[in-house]
């Protein structure tokens, strides 16, 4: 990709997100069990697959690949440089412990994550980035070794059917003229409504439209009036023909459509997930 797709983005920034996005661990560090029906018909009602099975994650290759992420940060970020030791300093080194923690931060328990802001003073926002950081590489291990086996053409819904994530993007596809939405913390993409609303599922066409920006018509911005929410895509149609489309960074380079939006008063929201019950969470 050249310098010039970018022309949008912070030069500093644009090395963040290459440094955080090369981040990553061997396949062999994420191992996760075959899909019985028990769990395919839990996922089908609309659980998340991290919540109906999470994998099993090496936990040496993850609270190693959490200092690596703090590394980076502290380098782009060198004023929180104090915040990010802090939080490195309040991980737990007894192996049990470790274990614990790992399978709280899989399953999104909050309890882990409240205890050690509390315990330690943490920045709750900075602690959770770190964490999303270094789950992201383990989460795309996670999907490749899954999606082959769900039909997520029967997903359709507004959030993440690997692993619950909001959608940051999406994707016409110029094969099949569908909407695509994308996951990009585990690098999901599964069909969803081409004029609909993925956060509160509104489908009304008078409140739920996209604008164009200039004469580039390669992307789009879904915006919702009912919720105020957002989510941009690229059009493959109007793509390239042989331009190759990576949504990562489809969705780091268009960070001005962003800003457009939010100045209109939108947000990229988080999509209602349901209340999964006790059953998901022991």
């Amino acid at each position: 990709m050249s310098e010039h797709e970018f022309q949008f983005v912070e030069p500093h920034l644009l090395g963040l997100y290459r440094e955080l996005h090369a981040l990553t661990v061997p396949a062999d560090k994420v191992r996760a069990e075959p899909l019985g029906k028990a769990v395919k018909d839990m996922w089908q009602t609309g659980v998340p697959l991290l919540y109906c099975q999470p994998p099993s994650l090496d936990v040496h290759s993850f609270f190693a690949l959490m200092q690596e992420v703090g590394a980076v940060l502290k380098k782009y970020h060198p004023e929180r440089t104090g915040d990010v030791d802090r939080i490195l300093a309040a991980l737990p080194v007894d192996g049990a412990a470790r274990e614990q923690a790992v399978r709280g931060i899989l399953r999104r328990d909050g309890e882990w994550l409240e205890s050690t802001v509390r315990e330690h003073e943490l920045s709750e926002e900075l602690l959770g980035l770190v964490l999303s950081l270094t789950l992201r590489p383990f989460l795309r291990h996670f999907s490749a070794q899954t999606v082959a086996h769900l039909n997520l053409e029967l997903w359709y819904r507004g959030y993440c059917p690997v692993c619950g994530g909001h959608p940051n993007f999406s994707r016409l596809s110029k094969a099949v003229g569908k909407r695509y939405l994308y996951c990009s913390l585990c690098e999901t993409e599964w069909v969803f409504a081409r004029i609909g609303c993925p956060f509160c599922r509104h489908a009304e066409e008078a409140r739920v439209r996209y604008f164009t920006v200039d004469d580039d018509q390669r992307y789009r911005v879904y915006v919702c009036d009912k919720c105020r929410g957002y989510v941009k895509a690229i059009d493959e149609s109007k793509a390239g023909q042989d331009e190759k489309i990576e949504l990562f960074w489809e969705d780091v380079k268009t960070v001005h459509l962003d800003l457009l939006a939010m100045q209109e008063g939108y947000e990229n929201k988080l999509a209602e997930i349901p209340d999964f019950g006790e059953e998901v969470k022991n």
